[in-house]
């Protein structure tokens, strides 16, 4: 990453959404065991604290992990317990994904900034 020249706040924005992309496919402690190490050493390199970042780690690897369409077994759970259908379910589990997203985003930033 060093010869690609991406800003801190750039690289700090791309890795929360990457492991989200990632938790909708393997489990969040899967994510975390693979990927904490890289994030740890990459985040170290631009310059962020390394006691904030491993603390972050849980919330930025396994923050939606679980609840995000298109392996959610939580979504297939709670629309069996209502007794309706998955679109509904769906639309809100989305609307909330992207919102939790902004807020881990946010909140990354800012404590790797401190």
């Amino acid at each position: 990453l060093g010869e690609l020249q991406l800003p801190f706040v750039l690289i700090a924005l791309i890795i929360p959404l990457l492991t989200t992309l990632l938790s909708m496919i393997i489990s969040s402690v899967a994510v975390t065991i693979f990927f904490g190490n890289m994030i740890l050493s990459v985040m170290v390199a631009v310059g962020a604290d390394p006691l904030i970042v491993t603390a972050m780690l849980p919330l930025i690897c396994g923050g939606l992990s679980g609840t995000i369409p298109p392996s959610s077994p939580c979504l297939f759970v709670g629309a069996n317990i209502l007794k309706c259908g998955m679109h509904g379910v769906n639309s809100i589990a989305v609307r909330w994904a992207l919102e939790q997203l902004l807020f881990i985003e946010a909140l990354f930033i800012i404590a790797c900034l401190l």
